[in-house]
């Protein structure tokens, strides 16, 4: 029983910081493409936290929400506040997840090569998933329109 107590606290413990040796600060605003190659997402600056929107989707992709919204244009991310005590990492926001008309917990960092860390999750970090987006620009994706 204690063996568990302990792997469940040092779990907690790694989950509240979720820093990752080799990652460096960055500025996340600019354009996004998905690990699946069938989204891009402009993340910029709303006031002092973070919010996205989808602005280009592969053709073959629903082109709406489940509540029957367009796509393009989704708000997608919002509330993403910049760490006092890690520059590199942006926490306490929320991601929606339009193919499945659900919300969640997010947090995200700006890697050395230029990628950026998603960490999706429900609670606690440690039990959510994370994805890798690559940045891209307008002239390889262009917009989408509504």
């Amino acid at each position: 029983m204690k063996t568990i107590f302990r792997i469940y606290a040092l779990a907690l413990c790694l989950s509240i910081r979720p820093a990752v040796a080799g990652d460096s600060g960055g500025d996340p605003a600019g354009l996004w493409l998905t690990a699946k190659k069938d989204t891009v997402v402009r993340i910029e600056h709303c006031g002092e936290s973070l919010c996205g929107y989808i602005v280009w989707l592969r053709p073959d992709v629903e082109k709406t929400t489940p509540r029957g919204e367009p796509m393009c244009g989704q708000k997608v991310l919002w509330g993403v506040r910049q760490s006092s005590s890690d520059p590199s990492l942006w926490e306490g926001g929320h991601i929606y997840k339009a193919d499945d008309d659900k919300e969640y917990d997010a947090w995200l960092r700006v890697k050395e090569n230029g990628k950026l860390k998603l960490r999706v999750y429900v609670v606690l970090p440690f039990l959510g998933k994370s994805k890798t987006l690559t940045r891209t620009t307008e002239a390889e994706y262009p917009p989408c329109s509504k």
